[in-house]
């Protein structure tokens, strides 16, 4: 006959401590261990009462040990007993809110969130407290949480599949094809270690310009890469050749300007492919032959991985505008033009750029995304002609502690006019993975075409200032 959730917990937990070899203190978990043995084998399928000890175990554990426990990033969801579910829940709660974790503390949070009826009261706090384990098997228990859940989902759907007239294949197939859970990882150093060495090919992603991968080493996921230039130093037109040099080698790119339209940018992007006056394309004043090769530009951009998105799609240029399409978009690269332009609620401007940083940061960090971000320059690297220092990010000098990297734009001629004018000099300042150094690049002002010398030759590493 049919059982209700409370019923089927206390049959678990008597068949538990029925067990004739379960020691009078659980704190070793032998009972719990020799389980374990028993999960080890690959093909082993979990009843919902073998997962009951493992649950318990592990949150007893959390609750001996108190606030200096790792906690295991699982869901209360992926408990399998309501009671569990209601503990975790609280215990989450304690450690985001940075409340010291324990028996007295996860009961006071149960009794005010209404949840301590459906946690089993006092008595299951105190069985879990005779019955947590070690923080040696602390991974493993949670692991054990984690692949019963993933059955009982897994379970659940095939029924669903079946009811829907799906054969045995097809479901088997369906089963097959579904991602993995979708709560974080469990932290195994061990696994993050193959995870590294086996994505020493796609970890990084290269610009395609040669003298920047090669003193960079490429841009890794999860980073914020700052370039910092002086108004009208070329600094958009080197994130828009950028952009599609990373798009043509297969990496999917997200242009966000907040200071152009979709179409200002378009035109940056073809007359540069083509080697066109922008101007020209602006107004027009193009030959028949220069606007076939204008439309052919614009079909070979139209096939590369490359989204331009404008503030007319964000509708506005407030932070949680920006952030919240960062944080939705589906590229690899995104291109943020640029950061002074994001509207900030605090009073103090610094402050609320920082707190831009670091969400941004958080972001590529979840996702595995590159983000590059454009810092407009302060005005004394214009007025003492130089090139700009990581001290001359405008507003923000949290551009130094959250980029992993920063890349400092400057077009010498600007300044000097001695200089040849397709000179560029593009300097990465800092490198937290790698060295630092002058990058030589041909700059094409009349297209903003950038390319890379014909004499190049890796660089050594000097100081400009």
């Amino acid at each position: 006959h049919a059982q209700g959730p409370g019923q089927e917990e206390d049959q678990a937990v008597r068949r538990q401590l029925a067990k004739p070899d379960r020691p009078a203190h659980g704190r070793d978990c032998g009972w719990a261990s020799r389980d374990l043995a028993v999960m080890n084998e690959a093909d082993r399928t979990l009843l919902d009462a073998d997962v009951f000890p493992f649950e318990r175990a592990l949150i007893g554990g959390l609750l001996l040990d108190g606030s200096g426990a790792t906690i295991p990033p699982l869901l209360p969801d992926e408990f399998h007993f309501e009671g569990h579910r209601a503990i975790w829940a609280a215990i989450q709660d304690l450690d985001h809110e940075r409340v010291p974790i324990s028996p007295l503390t996860v009961q006071d949070r149960l009794v005010r969130s209404g949840t301590l009826e459906a946690a089993g009261g006092p008595a299951a706090l105190a069985f879990s407290l005779l019955e947590g384990c070690v923080e040696v098997h602390r991974l493993r228990y949670a692991e054990i949480v984690r692949h019963a859940a993933r059955q009982r989902a897994l379970r659940r759907l095939g029924v669903e599949l079946a009811q829907q007239g799906l054969d045995e294949l097809e479901i088997q197939a369906r089963l097959l094809a579904l991602p993995g859970p979708l709560a974080p990882a469990l932290f195994d150093p061990t696994e993050v270690m193959d995870r590294i060495m086996r994505s020493w090919q796609t970890l990084r992603v290269l610009t395609g310009l040669d003298p920047l991968d090669e003193v960079t080493g490429g841009m890794a996921r999860g980073q914020v890469i700052a370039v910092v230039g002086i108004t009208s130093h070329g600094k958009t037109g080197l994130l828009t050749d950028l952009a599609r040099r990373i798009a043509a080698g297969g990496v999917r790119v997200e242009y966000m300007t907040l200071e152009e339209t979709a179409e200002g940018i378009v035109r940056r992007l073809t007359a540069a492919m083509e080697d066109l006056s922008i101007h020209d394309v602006l107004v027009g004043q193009l030959t028949n032959e220069e606007r076939a090769r204008l439309a052919g530009a614009a079909w070979r951009l139209r096939a590369l991985p490359l989204n331009v998105t404008a503030t007319s799609a964000l509708r506005s240029l407030r932070s949680e505008a920006v952030l919240g399409a960062v944080g939705r978009s589906s590229a690899d690269v995104i291109i943020v033009d640029h950061l002074q332009k994001i509207q900030t609620a605090t009073d103090s401007r610094a402050y609320g750029l920082e707190a831009v940083m670091n969400e941004l940061h958080g972001v590529a960090l979840r996702d595995g995304k590159v983000v590059l971000i454009a810092v407009q320059a302060g005005r004394e690297a214009n007025s003492q002609r130089r090139v700009p220092r990581e001290s001359d990010c405008r507003d923000c000098g949290a551009v130094e502690m959250f980029a992993r990297q920063v890349w400092s734009a400057y077009w010498p001629h600007k300044h000097d006019r001695k200089r040849e004018v397709n000179e560029y000099e593009l300097w990465v300042l800092k490198n937290s993975e790698g060295p630092t150094g002058l990058v030589r690049l041909r700059f094409q002002p009349r297209s903003g075409r950038f390319e890379i010398p014909g004499d190049w030759r890796p660089q050594e590493s000097r100081d400009p200032f």
